[in-house]
């Protein structure tokens, strides 16, 4: 049984845990380095006879896509293009690479992902996850998603105590990134500077009293969570990434029935097995809803409390394939 492992050169850890846990149930992984295509790993598209065939060539050896059965989505990563390819000539072929990448691997439609790439694409839109957490009774925090400084100026005055951050996703992995754009309590400074808002559309939230922070892994109906409390770091009180090393640490926590239950019946509407869920607990041991991120990062659970998510993962997808092989042949 192989399985595509599709993730990035930098990545560590967590893709090595996924990837003995695939092979200690007997499938046969294949680590794809997305961000070493084109220059390093070779995508070829072949249609003869009205067959369509889709090859990966990797330092290893040739993957003949057919005979994939699984993909776990980790991450596809924009190329590590030479620095001597500058300009437009550079924009076009980091365009072309990535579209050709993705509509490749798009052809992998007789195989079972974890999750399917239109199901990650549809789920990471933030505005649709608040959407969705309202009708499913999640509480969520009054939020604004402009690029109008007069809005922002207006909700800043009636809220008082606000954040902002970004829509997407700029980190790279388990490390710490210098392109990592986190949460920020905003300051009379910052609104000196919506203006700028008319270059970039920022996301503001009305702050909300934190008992603590937590991170809830869901993989296949089940959940994993950690819960960390930065009320004493300094730059961490906003959001657990800014803390510094042994600033806090994850503790295990153990979410009520009724918060799964509406988790569950969110995360079948976003069609997808796995999410890595962001929710605070108040004081008021009230929990709301933040967002949820289709690719998003659960290694430091694993390394600091042991939760076995690695081997959830690949228990997951080897079930669904197991299933579709057993539906296929019944």
């Amino acid at each position: 049984m192989k399985i595509l492992l599709l993730t990035h050169s930098g990545d560590f850890f967590t893709i090595d845990r996924v990837q003995q846990a695939l092979e200690a149930i007997g499938t046969h992984p294949i680590r794809i380095n997305t961000d070493l295509y084109p220059e390093e790993i070779k995508v070829n598209f072949h249609l003869e006879a009205g067959t369509p065939k889709v090859f990966i060539e990797t330092p290893q050896g040739t993957i003949d896509t057919d005979e994939v059965e699984g993909v776990w989505m980790r991450r596809i990563w924009k190329p590590r293009l030479d620095k001597e390819i500058q300009g437009d000539f550079r924009n076009i072929c980091l365009g072309e690479s990535q579209t050709v990448l993705r509509n490749s691997l798009l052809l992998l439609d007789h195989a079972i992902w974890l999750d399917p790439l239109e199901h990650i694409s549809r789920a990471a839109n933030k505005l649709y996850q608040l959407k969705l957490a309202v009708k499913h009774g999640l509480q969520v925090p009054a939020t604004l998603i402009t690029n109008e400084a007069a809005q922002a100026l207006s909700f800043y005055k009636n809220k008082q105590d606000i954040i902002t951050k970004m829509h997407d996703q700029t980190d790279y992995g388990m490390g710490r990134s210098a392109m990592q754009m986190n949460t920020y309590k905003v300051t009379p400074e910052h609104v000196e500077e919506f203006e700028s808002l008319q270059y970039c559309p920022m996301t503001f939230q009305k702050e909300i009293k934190k008992a603590c922070e937590l991170r809830v892994v869901y993989v296949g109906g089940e959940f994993f969570t950690g819960a960390i409390d930065t009320s004493q770091s300094a730059q961490g009180g906003t959001d657990w990434r800014r803390s510094e090393i042994n600033e806090a640490e994850w503790t295990h926590f153990s979410l009520p029935a009724d918060v799964r239950a509406k988790l569950v019946s969110f995360m079948d509407e976003l069609h997808l097995s796995f999410g890595a869920l962001d929710l605070i607990h108040t004081p008021n041991d009230e929990y709301v809803f933040l967002e949820v991120n289709p690719l998003g990062e659960w290694g430091m659970l694993e390394r600091d409390l042991d939760l076995p998510i690695s081997k959830a993962i690949a228990n997951t997808l080897y079930k669904q394939i197991k299933t579709k092989q057993h539906t296929t042949t019944a």
